[in-house]
């Protein structure tokens, strides 16, 4: 359903209108036409760069919820004053540097919903990167362990890549912490699987009191 916003853009008459924006003096001051009047409107001029670009996109979307669904909106907006253009007088009147900028600015729009979808494409490897609270040789442990008892299959090297990747850890000297639980003794050759077998024993004998 079209919204206020994308009426309200349709208001404006000409293409010209839409695209022009607000004479500025090196300060960035809006410079005001001498006349009559101390009040005038302020001087206007087509857009030329992407920072002209940005005040029209500001201007017409600032108070709107910057999102692709109104990004794409704004577009479409734009591709149809770009089609009711060509069918004024005016048209055929002046040259096409119109149509080129209005078609500039459908390109600067579409960097917008790159930089979007860019950003919510990180927020959501960001959601799926788990944490690892432990330490190193704990997630080693783990690892081969798993690896041992054939949970997990491929190659090793690859495996430990994996896990890196998932618990966004980097992990260093694999083989020689590996190497170092055959040093240690009986009672503590699986350190870490002892206190998880542990954890979960405690948990579950809780469980079952609780539910007494």
């Amino acid at each position: 359903m079209k919204n206020e916003w994308y009426n309200k853009i349709h208001e404006i008459i000409e293409l010209r209108e839409f695209l022009s924006v607000t004479v500025r003096d090196e300060e960035g001051n809006a410079v005001k036409v001498s006349g009559a009047y101390n009040e005038s409107p302020e001087r206007t001029r087509l857009a030329e760069t992407e920072k002209d670009f940005d005040e029209i996109y500001v201007r017409e979307f600032g108070k709107y919820k910057t999102t692709i669904e109104n990004i794409n909106l704004f577009k479409e907006i734009v591709n149809e004053k770009i089609l009711s253009y060509k069918n004024t007088d005016s048209y055929y009147r002046r040259n096409q540097d119109l149509l080129v900028l209005a078609n500039e600015f459908i390109t600067f729009l579409e960097s917008k919903l790159n930089i979007i979808k860019k950003e919510e494409s990180t927020e959501t490897l960001n959601i799926n990167v788990l944490q690892w609270y432990g330490n190193q040789t704990e997630l080693i442990e783990l690892t081969k362990a798993l690896i041992e008892n054939g949970n997990i299959k491929g190659k090793q090297e690859d495996i430990f890549k994996r896990v890196q990747e998932v618990f966004n850890i980097e992990l260093n000297n694999i083989d020689q912490a590996i190497t170092k639980f055959n040093s240690r003794n009986q009672e503590n050759e699986t350190k870490f699987l002892n206190i998880l077998q542990s954890s979960l024993s405690k948990y579950i004998k809780n469980k079952l009191e609780r539910n007494r």
